[in-house]
């Protein structure tokens, strides 16, 4: 064999091995982004179970939403006083008795998450959330 074939072959081989590499590395992940996508959705479903009322209640605010609010707070009720310049929506704990256990749940599953900084509990939407619920048709129980 003269070097030239040898050469040739080892080139080849190579070119194989990482172009191998390359789109099976590729395959993996977008098998992995699609069983995380499974996972995601499987969450938000659980927790559309569990709070409707609030989640439904989320989607319109977002729906209605001209300004591009991504904020929430909780207050004890919608007349509580709040001063802020910046906007936020208001779920009032009288409204959704189990709001912080809800909440937690929501944060747990990377939904939400807390950015208080005073006393009033804040919250930020994540926008996978977002999608998820002006994607969905919640039916009130």
């Amino acid at each position: 064999m003269e070097y030239s074939e040898i050469l040739i072959s080892f080139f080849v081989g190579l070119i194989v091995g990482i172009l191998g590499t390359f789109f099976g590395t590729r395959m993996v992940d977008k098998a992995r982004e699609r069983d995380e996508h499974k996972k995601e959705r499987k969450k938000f479903k659980e927790a559309l179970k569990i709070m409707p009322n609030l989640l439904k209640e989320m989607k319109q605010d977002l729906s209605d939403n001209q300004d591009g609010c991504m904020q929430f707070i909780v207050l004890r009720t919608l007349t509580s006083n709040f001063n802020s310049t910046k906007m936020y929506f208001i779920y009032a704990e009288n409204d959704h008795p189990n709001i912080y256990a809800h909440l937690n749940i929501l944060e747990k599953y990377g939904f939400i998450h807390d950015i208080t900084f005073t006393d009033t509990p804040m919250y930020q939407f994540e926008f996978k959330f977002v999608n998820y619920l002006m994607k969905t048709k919640i039916e009130l129980t």
